[in-house]
């Protein structure tokens, strides 16, 4: 699988696409996140954003939605202070009701109890499109086929699920191994994300996991952030000021179960960037991350006020003594054994 980025789109988070024809290029790639991901039944939408989204994302989230004769509801909050804290009352009401929910404000909702209810007992259809700048939706991670993506995210998530041992390394230090369950496991294909994640058996991960490129809840990573990982529960963490950084969102927004590793998962979009937009960054191919906190909307077995992700971008990736990823690059394609 060719990736599509270089170390020259490592820019600081940033909004930097050009303004002529800026809106039109994101009205077109909306019209296409939408085309895919909504089934034509869906009559009402509800829109999250926050005081720091652009307007022009809400707005045209909302325009594009009602050309699809899909009834927009816009919810501006005031920005959450992590990833994945429960919404205001007043949202998480409307979430009860919405047929699609498309969350645009800075942190994602997905690990919320509100949005994980509106999910799994509604099966709404929610969009993840948190962090996102007016670039985003302009060139990069939208630059996929989607069908294309939809089929390999499939694969890798289907050799995920055939898995009884991963063992994780990258030149930066990574050196983890982990054992998963099958029923933890299955592909997030929602384009223009890509990634196969899953929730390992607690109690089996073992070793060091080096963030060497970025952090949910502190950006982008200069100096590494080091978990030493013992029986699934993060020891220490240590590195230099992101890790003190990290170390202070836990104590603050954490509680009991926040050391836990909660998720493993292999990113699949070739096209998207390492650019500190954790929703491009978090899919950038070839590339790995893990979280901690909150695993059990992977099925994991703990629960957490926070679910915080860290990406590495050149890893090696074995499954059951097969390489999957080499530094970065997947070996095996859609259509392999």
């Amino acid at each position: 699988m060719v990736r599509y980025w270089s170390p020259d789109d490592r820019v600081r988070y940033a909004d930097t696409a050009e303004k002529h024809g800026r809106l039109q290029a994101m009205i077109g790639n909306v019209h296409t996140i939408f085309d895919w991901r909504l089934d034509g039944d869906e009559e009402t939408a509800l829109v999250v954003a926050d005081t720091e989204t652009s307007p022009q994302i809400h707005q045209t989230m909302a325009g594009v939605l009602s050309t699809l004769d899909v009834d927009p509801t816009v919810s501006i909050i005031p920005q959450q202070d992590a990833p994945n804290m429960e919404p205001p009352a007043a949202v998480a009401d409307a979430a009860t009701t919405a047929d699609v929910i498309v969350n645009v404000g800075r942190y994602a909702l997905l690990h919320s109890d509100a949005m994980q209810s509106a999910i799994k007992e509604r099966d709404v259809c929610y969009l993840y499109l948190a962090d996102t700048t007016e670039d985003y939706f302009t060139r990069g991670a939208v630059d996929a086929d989607p069908a294309e993506l939809d089929a390999f995210t499939r694969r890798i998530s289907e050799r995920h699920q055939q898995a009884d041992r991963i063992e994780v390394t990258t030149p930066q230090g990574t050196d983890v191994e982990m054992r998963v369950d099958s029923s933890r496991d299955f592909p997030l294909t929602g384009y223009p994300a890509g990634e196969a994640p899953g929730c390992p058996i607690e109690e089996s991960v073992n070793g060091t996991i080096v963030i060497d490129s970025y952090m949910m809840g502190v950006g982008l990573v200069d100096d590494p952030i080091v978990w030493e990982v013992d029986d699934g529960w993060i020891e220490e963490i240590r590195g230099g000021r992101e890790a003190d950084v990290l170390r202070r969102v836990i104590d603050e927004y954490g509680d009991e179960n926040s050391r836990w590793i909660a998720e493993f998962s292999m990113m699949t979009n070739p096209h998207a960037r390492p650019n500190g937009i954790y929703i491009e960054h978090l899919s950038v191919g070839g590339g790995t991350h893990f979280a901690l906190g909150n695993g059990t909307s992977l099925g994991g077995r703990y629960n957490s006020s926070i679910h915080l992700d860290g990406a590495q971008l050149d890893p090696t990736v074995t499954i059951d003594g097969e390489q999957v990823i080499v530094d970065g690059e997947f070996v095996i394609d859609a259509d392999g054994p």
